[in-house]
C-alpha cells in the first residue's frame, strides 16, 4: 500500500445527460481516515470495469492548468464520442492527472 495521504480529492466531470459535478479536497484527521482516503481511491480504476471498456490516461499538467486541460479534454473526447464517461482524478496537488475514458 502506498503511504497515506493528508487529503483526497476526486473530481468527477460530465457524464452522460451531460450533468457536470466536482467534488471538493477533504483533509483526513488520522492516519485510519487517510488510509481510507487510499482504499476510495484504489478502487476507482476496478469500478470503472463495469461501465465496459476504458481508455485510462497518465498526464502530467501543470497544476495551474488542470481546470483548463480538464475542460479541454473532456470537448475534445466528447466531440470524437458524444455520451462517454470521462473521470479525472488523481494527484492534482503535484500536477498528475488520471483522465479516464468510458
Amino acid at each position: 500500500m502506498a503511504r497515506p495521504s493528508a487529503c483526497s480529492w476526486t473530481s468527477s466531470r460530465r457524464g452522460k445527460r451531460g450533468a457536470r459535478a466536482i467534488g471538493a479536497a477533504t483533509l483526513a484527521s488520522s492516519l485510519s481516515q487517510a488510509r481510507a482516503f487510499w482504499r476510495l481511491r484504489e478502487a476507482i480504476s476496478q469500478a470503472q470495469k463495469f461501465e465496459g471498456g476504458n481508455i485510462k490516461n497518465d498526464v502530467a499538467v501543470p497544476i495551474a492548468k488542470i481546470p483548463e486541460f480538464t475542460a479541454r479534454a473532456d470537448a475534445a473526447v466528447l466531440g470524437l464520442c458524444p455520451g462517454a464517461r470521462t473521470l479525472a482524478f488523481g494527484h492534482f496537488g503535484d500536477g498528475s492527472v488520471h483522465d479516464n475514458i468510458s
